[in-house]
């Protein structure tokens, strides 16, 4: 549900560690295909960093305009998330089911740790929040 209401509403992109096709079937595996119609998927990079630049370029293809990094919020569940979203100076919202996982996510700088993607009211509060 949360992807799907910011599909409606803002330009999404994935950034994942998989390749390509093993990155798409997933996606449709979970219902979420149709989603993304771009991203940054991986070539063997040692950098997740290299990972989302290679996103925000294809969704700025995609979707024919510049992004600065001020308007962009990876979402991201693991300390190298937190350190690409830093490098490229994105805004954060770490989720993490796992308690440590959150542990970890809070050790790595991120300021704003959830539980789940369940209550897209709380997503969004906590983007809101990356903003201060």
């Amino acid at each position: 549900e949360f992807v799907a209401t910011c599909a409606e509403v803002t330009p999404v992109a994935v950034a994942t560690g998989c390749v390509e096709p093993s990155a798409r079937l997933k996606l449709r595996h979970a219902g979420l295909g149709h989603h993304f119609p771009c991203g940054g998927f991986s070539t063997g990079e040692r950098r997740r960093a290299e990972i989302v630049q290679r996103a925000i370029g294809a969704a700025e293809r995609h979707y024919r305009r510049r992004f600065a990094p001020s308007q962009i919020v990876s979402i991201g569940d693991g300390p190298w998330d937190v350190e690409a979203a830093r490098e490229l100076g994105l805004r954060f919202v770490g989720i993490n089911e796992d308690e440590r996982g959150r542990a970890r996510l809070a050790r790595a700088g991120a300021r704003v740790v959830l539980q789940d993607y369940a209550d897209s009211e709380a997503i969004r509060r906590a983007i809101d929040e990356t903003d201060s």
